[in-house]
């Protein structure tokens, strides 16, 4: 059985080099969405990788925004319409790292195939975070007075409705679905042009927008693991999780996760290989 991955990469191109060879495995094809505003000539190694594609429709991201969605979906039609048949497909972030040897991943993934791996948000904290999305927000937009404008906006138009009746979920951004539920989502935004536009005026739409789709779907709903399978330290109570460094390595290799984020080779140059070495230890590399 064959695995994809769609990896939203934007900088450090000697780290997106060494996640793509660790990945790389007659069975895995990768699909890079490289930010509009990185230089792609900075990353020519990575695109003569064999099995590595990158994605032609590339998208200016910005932090939070909407982009960062319309980017997902652009690697989503991607490796859709490769007609290969994949028993699952992982986001990541090119600031991301396996925890195992991608051929024990494969196996997980081909024996819990019909799973759904999404973390989902308690409901009282999407209830505690709802501003982020009955409220207009503008982060795709870049103007003097955007956010004075966005305060009048708020003040004087309705709180938005979700379109279809639908509830709000919410969770991690970075997920693990079967190609058929990668499909669902795909069809439904086609189906259903009004339900991105919401998604356009939202705060981090990217940690909503495929739990709602997912979950309030019976039928994808009774098929998802609570469990995205990521190692993310969100100890220091930050909008982005902590940036892991060599004295976490034990821990998050320890903690039977399949990826973890986030790492950055230009404040940990050899945190990559601390990783690796240390999986070998334990004999599973």
């Amino acid at each position: 059985m064959r695995l994809a991955f769609i990896i939203l990469a934007h900088k450090n191109p000697d780290q997106l080099l060494q996640l793509l060879q660790r990945l790389s495995h007659p069975s895995v094809d990768c699909y890079v969405h490289l930010d509009a505003k990185a230089d792609i000539a900075a990353y020519h190694a990575s695109t003569q990788l064999s099995q590595v594609y990158f994605v032609p429709a590339r998208v200016k991201v910005n932090w939070a925004g909407f982009s960062i969605v319309r980017a997902t979906l652009n690697g989503m039609e991607v490796a859709l319409s490769s007609r290969r048949k994949y028993v699952n497909i992982c986001l990541l972030s090119g600031m991301d790292y396996p925890l195992r040897p991608i051929a024990e991943i494969i196996e997980f993934f081909t024996i819990h195939q019909g799973k759904e791996f999404l973390d989902i948000m308690p409901e009282q904290e999407v209830l505690d975070t709802i501003s982020k999305l009955d409220q207009y927000h503008y982060e795709d937009f870049h103007f003097r007075g955007k956010y004075f404008m966005t305060r009048w906006v708020n003040r004087l138009m309705p709180v938005r409705k979700l379109p279809l009746g639908y509830k709000h979920w919410g969770g991690s951004a970075w997920w693990s679905l079967s190609e058929e539920c990668v499909r669902y989502c795909l069809d439904f935004v086609q189906a259903h042009p009004n339900f991105l536009t919401y998604y356009k005026y939202t705060w981090g739409g990217d940690e909503f927008i495929f739990q709602t789709i997912i979950m309030n779907s019976p039928e994808w709903k009774s098929k998802v693991v609570r469990d995205n399978l990521r190692y993310i330290d969100w100890s220091a109570k930050k909008p982005s999780p902590k940036t892991l460094m060599p004295e976490d390595v034990p821990n998050m290799v320890a903690s039977g996760k399949f990826f973890a984020r986030k790492f950055d080779i230009t404040q940990s140059p050899d945190i990559l290989q601390q990783v690796d070495q240390r999986i070998a230890l334990m004999g599973q590399l």
